[in-house]
């Protein structure tokens, strides 16, 4: 199956990887000693380091089989851990908002800002394969799918958060000052 790779897509990964390393930056410049990453987490992104270490010596290393040990399912794998890191990279805030009954401390506009680069991402996706006739650029590329409609779920549950369920609390704490 035919792969439909648009420039755009490695642009803006190219560009998602740029901010991710700024922000990065920002976790160790703005560390205070209250904030801890758990021994689960280390462990996790050890193993995922490491595995992706070793695939990327072996290809290097030209062990090569067109089955696992490729540049393209190198990259597969790397999408995939993206995947997985998004999936579980907004439930501390979901679960921060839900204790404190809150949302003042981040901002909303980042939500939806986030919400419309997943619907547009989707409707990307089914122009390509309509215009073309190939609906393999869904098949092909389910990470892409997935990463733009579980970003458009949490996103959808920080706005009923924000402007629903927390609404009211929000503005009693701007109204006395905080």
């Amino acid at each position: 199956d035919e792969n439909i790779v648009a420039p755009n897509d490695v642009g803006f990964a190219l560009w998602a990887l740029i901010w991710c390393l700024i922000n990065l930056g920002q976790i160790y410049t703005y560390a205070t000693p209250e904030q801890k990453c758990s021994k689960v987490v280390k462990f996790a992104i050890s193993i995922l380091i490491l595995l992706m270490t070793v695939w990327g010596l072996l290809i290097v290393c030209g062990v090569w089989s067109p089955v696992v040990f490729n540049a393209l399912d190198f990259l597969y794998g790397a999408s995939i851990i993206k995947l997985g890191v998004t999936l579980v990279k907004y439930i501390p805030q979901v679960i921060l908002n839900f204790r404190r009954k809150l949302t003042v401390g981040w901002n909303i506009w980042n939500v939806l800002l986030d919400f419309s680069g997943g619907i547009l991402s989707v409707i990307q996706m089914i122009i390509d394969c309509s215009s073309t006739g190939h609906w393999n650029g869904i098949v092909g590329n389910p990470v892409k799918l997935f990463l733009g409609l579980f970003s458009m779920v949490y996103d959808v549950i920080f706005m009923i958060q924000h402007f629903y369920l927390y609404k009211g609390n929000n503005q009693r704490l701007h109204q006395i000052g905080r």
